[in-house]
């Protein structure tokens, strides 16, 4: 659920956030963030820090990435990007760690190689992951779809004729830019119906974060 919310706004960023570049900004820092913490801090951390400990903490930070979206600006998107950063560089690194450890609970229990079960729960763990993109983007498809459609709300530099609905001028057919053909098309979703997608994914985040608790923690010193 976390993966599914994150993934899912992260893609709207630059349709809801246009003003300023700020939606393109954030999801380069956070990219950013995720090469470097990946490359420095994360792996040091993870060294001294419980595996569930440290990926329930981190998911929980997605959280601030989320709210940041209630109150759009500079000062709230950019350290909350950089923070999710992080965040997505600790996931991966957890995420290697409890692939091993199910991969080794396997090979207990089958006649296979110790590889042939870490391809095996890798490969599952890709589906699943991937499976995010598909349920995260139907949430907000949904929402916007049989929300009311604001026929006021533009943006500034944009023209005020000839405006459809969100779901027809965002994603492929979007249209933000004055040397489009039309950038007349382009208009935002009311305020109150990106509001409730946010709560959504709130509420997604913070339950998928606690669901890692219930899942057992690896042995110590069993990835040493």
């Amino acid at each position: 659920m976390v993966t599914s919310a994150n993934c899912a706004l992260m893609n709207l960023q630059t349709s809801m956030n246009v003003e300023g570049g700020l939606g393109a900004l954030g999801s380069t820092v956070m990219t950013s963030t995720l090469l470097v913490s990946t490359l420095t801090i994360v792996p040091v951390i993870s060294k001294y820090l419980d595996v569930k400990v440290f990926l329930v903490s981190t998911q929980l930070m997605f959280i601030v990435y989320v709210a940041a979206n209630f109150y759009p600006a500079y000062y709230t998107i950019l350290p909350a990007s950089s923070i999710t950063g992080f965040a997505k560089s600790a996931f991966w690194v957890c995420v290697g760690k409890y692939n091993l450890q199910f991969a080794k609970k396997y090979n207990l229990i089958g006649s296979g190689s110790l590889s042939k079960y870490i391809n095996y729960v890798t490969g599952y763990f890709f589906c699943a992951y991937q499976s995010c993109q598909v349920i995260g983007n139907m949430i907000p498809f949904v929402i916007f779809k049989v929300a009311p459609q604001n026929e006021n709300m533009t943006h500034s530099h944009l023209l005020n004729s000839s405006r459809i609905l969100v779901s027809e001028a965002c994603g492929a057919n979007d249209c933000q830019l004055p040397s489009q053909e039309d950038p007349s098309k382009y208009r935002q979703a009311e305020q109150t119906t990106i509001y409730i997608m946010l709560g959504v994914f709130l509420v997604m985040t913070f339950v998928g974060a606690i669901s890692y608790m219930f899942i057992p923690s690896p042995a110590n010193g069993e990835f040493k």
